[in-house]
């Protein structure tokens, strides 16, 4: 009985739950930033999570809306990863989840 509880709690501590971690982009990021938070997202999917990309346009970049889902897409492309859904707009947030390339 003890050796199967022990058993048990050996198990339990190797399980990792699925969270989403976000990543919070500018429309004007320089290429360099953008790597940096690329590469934080492919740790996140080692590490087993999805993660959600979110870009805040903020006054009056709202008037460049159009450049966010190519933003979107080259992050997408630079992770290897696919979109969960489709670019979901609240606001002056635009955010997708990205979930491991298959």
């Amino acid at each position: 009985m003890y050796n199967q509880e022990k058993q048990l709690s050996k198990q339990k501590a190797r399980t990792h739950n699925q969270e989403t971690k976000e990543i919070r982009l500018g429309a004007k990021i320089s290429e360099h930033d953008l790597l940096v938070k690329v590469n934080r997202a492919k740790k996140f999917f080692e590490q087993g999570d999805k993660v959600k990309v979110t870009v805040i346009l903020r006054g009056r970049e709202m008037a460049f809306k159009f450049k966010v889902p190519e933003l979107l897409e080259k992050v997408r492309k630079e992770v290897n990863g696919t979109f969960e859904k489709s670019i979901e707009k609240m606001g002056n947030r635009f955010s997708v989840i990205l979930v491991k390339g298959k």
